[in-house]
């Protein structure tokens, strides 16, 4: 027997896009981190990482590396870091 899907809200994901655009043109990078801060949390905790993957795909943003978590339930947990891809140029 197969597992029930996960039912979600389906502007989540393009509303954390948009997110996490604003946010790494504003700051020069993103994390989840800053994502949680900017928009509600979503039905699944999963889904922060598909809308990364999103914005990946879609040429907005690149992986840069790694640095420690500054949320205290994470104790210091490595998270990745994000910065603008070349691609997508200046401001829109």
């Amino acid at each position: 027997m197969s597992r029930p899907a996960v039912l979600t809200d389906p502007a989540w994901k393009a509303n954390a896009v948009d997110a996490i655009e604003r946010i790494v043109r504003r700051d020069g990078v993103v994390t989840s981190e800053d994502l949680r801060k900017e928009i509600t949390a979503p039905e699944h905790a999963n889904q922060i990482g598909a809308a990364f993957l999103a914005a990946s795909r879609r040429h907005l943003i690149v992986a840069t590396g790694y640095r420690a978590s500054r949320d205290r339930s994470r104790r210091h947990g490595v998270i990745r870091t994000w910065a603008l891809h070349p691609e997508a140029g200046g401001a829109h």
